[in-house]
């Protein structure tokens, strides 16, 4: 396959992927259900048209791949850096509560015992993805775990004020982490997964904070790699570290456990 064409399936790929996306939100907010056989021919469309590209791929389109990965991050760092200037930009309301707590926590005061509603007024900013109780009340109170808010700290304290410097940072890292991991072969592949959906970007510009456990859950992965290979305790201790840690920065990864489990009881 040449390099031109491959290029187009991955483009195609990315615009069928984003659509599926878009419409879930249709079944999200409004239930409409029917859609859902055109969201998994969409998917499947979109798989089939990556893996036509990836299986068997010539040496000039890894190549060509590669400085796509790295010329599609700078791009996307510079934008970011543009459009924010360094000023303070709150996407959701957990990306809000997260830079407010790391405030309190860094004046002695605990983030959990702590209403969040001053951080509105501090901001000037309503709600972008309000949790409501009830007609016109909302949560003010933080319900994430500690480390949504102490992996934040360190880039308040040094003065970073716009949180999407801080989860492109961590979307670095995770690129980093997959590079490292992945035979040399197959490493622009990794990376592009990073990119090949739109929605990715959209929620780690837009403050969606599950990249921030990422990276841990991929060391996770590593070690557990490492582990099944060879049974060194060392590598079962630190991928269950790193897993707890993922943890501790929100409550999606936790469903990890209860697969974790049934593996254990098999």
């Amino acid at each position: 396959m040449r390099a031109v064409t491959a290029i187009g399936y991955v483009l195609l790929s990315a615009v069928l992927m984003q659509m599926a996306f878009n419409a879930s939100f249709l079944v999200y907010q409004y239930g409409a259900f029917l859609i859902v056989p055109f969201l998994v021919f969409v998917l499947a469309l979109s798989v089939t048209l990556l893996l036509r590209v990836f299986v068997k791929a010539p040496n000039g389109l890894i190549t060509v791949l590669t400085l796509m990965s790295i010329i599609s991050f700078i791009t996307y760092i510079a934008t970011a850096a543009y459009y924010m200037g360094g000023n303070a930009g709150f996407g959701t309301d957990e990306s809000l509560f997260a830079w407010y707590a790391s405030i309190l926590i860094m004046h002695g005061v605990n983030p959990y015992v702590a209403s969040m509603s001053p951080a509105i007024e501090i901001q000037h900013l309503i709600y972008l993805t309000p949790l409501m109780t009830g007609p016109g009340q909302y949560v003010s109170e933080y319900s994430y775990p500690s480390l949504s808010f102490l992996l934040v700290t360190p880039f308040i304290a040094l003065g970073v004020r716009a949180f999407q410097i801080i989860e492109i940072f961590f979307l670095g890292i995770s690129m980093l982490i997959l590079w490292l991991d992945t035979p040399s072969d197959y490493r622009p592949y990794a990376i592009l997964s990073l990119f090949i959906t739109p929605t990715l970007f959209a929620y780690t510009i837009g403050d969606v904070m599950d990249i921030m456990w990422l990276p841990l859950i991929l060391l996770s992965i590593r070690y557990w790699a490492y582990a099944m290979q060879s049974n060194n305790p060392r590598h079962w201790v630190l991928s269950g570290l790193f897993l707890g840690l993922a943890d501790g920065v929100k409550q999606t990864p936790w469903i990890i456990i209860a697969f974790l489990w049934l593996w254990l009881i098999k």
